[in-house]
């Protein structure tokens, strides 16, 4: 299991990103109240969370909600970070 406490330290939110959060294990769209309304999407036994996250302490939230639920965390990407480059 991915350490959460260095994936954080990782990430630099500044003023909010988008987000892409990957997990393995499935989640509705019923959840996204739960996961700060991010877009909530399942292919092939993979969960994608996507959308738009205020800052550090907001990521964080999500990610530890993440592992309540006891899924596997796959990936953390900012997107645009990512566009920015």
């Amino acid at each position: 299991m991915p350490d959460i406490k260095k994936i954080i330290q990782k990430l630099e939110v500044e003023g909010g990103a988008t987000y892409e959060i990957k997990v393995k294990g499935k989640l509705t769209a019923n959840w996204s109240d739960w996961f700060e309304n991010m877009s909530i999407s399942n292919k092939n036994g993979i969960t994608v969370l996507q959308g738009f996250i205020a800052d550090q302490s907001a990521l964080q939230g999500i990610l530890l909600r993440l592992l309540d639920f006891n899924l596997k965390l796959l990936s953390v990407k900012c997107i645009d970070a990512e566009e920015a480059q």
